[in-house]
């Protein structure tokens, strides 16, 4: 999977997601939600240009959920040119995470990953998980956990192991824990 987002960040093509997903053929769904949520998942003051990224990610999500392996982006969003400081500044960072990842990743639990009620089940989480993180303030850093909490998750689907997908779901815990008590603690210091 580095390998592939690797040819395509250094490729000549349109630095868009239609020529990303035809990179990345049957896993395009899994890589386009890993690509969109790898930003608010680092922790780096992004202003609150992440909600973008998540708001289109919702559509690959929903797909996973309604069971489809290719991204089927509306024409505009398929077009949709990714910043020059987005390929120069997060790709790389994601590269390198991903390789890491997949240097101490292995199949666990394949079969069950790969059926169809788990990756639903998965993609309900992974709309929980941006909805935590898309509701959380800008510039807070309450959004990092939800939004890395989802990218390991999609992530642990596309390498086809368990243990990153649960390593996603308790991170995705805990930041929307964190946000219910920050903003527990903010309505209560304003009541």
């Amino acid at each position: 999977m580095s390998d592939a987002l690797e040819t395509w960040r250094t490729s000549v093509s349109p630095k868009d997601l239609d020529h990303l997903v035809a990179i990345v053929e049957d896993r395009g769904v899994l890589m386009i939600i890993c690509i969109l949520l790898f930003p608010a998942a680092l922790p780096l003051p992004t202003g609150g240009f992440t909600h973008l990224f998540e708001i289109i990610a919702l559509v690959p999500i929903v797909q996973l959920i309604a069971g489809k392996n290719h991204a089927l982006l509306p024409h505009r969003l398929r077009r949709m040119t990714l910043s020059t400081k987005f390929m120069d500044r997060f790709l790389p960072r994601a590269i390198r995470i991903i390789r890491w990842i997949e240097k101490h990743s292995h199949p666990r639990a394949a079969r069950m990953l790969s059926s169809q009620p788990a990756r639903s089940a998965i993609g309900i989480v992974l709309l929980l998980l941006l909805a935590g993180a898309f509701l959380a303030p800008p510039f807070s850093g309450l959004d990092t956990l939800p939004a890395m909490g989802a990218t390991l998750m999609a992530l642990g689907l596309l390498l086809k192991d368990v243990i990153v997908v649960l390593a996603g779901l308790g991170i995705g815990s805990l930041g929307w824990t964190l946000l219910i008590l920050v903003g527990s603690f903010v309505v209560h210091l304003l009541g």
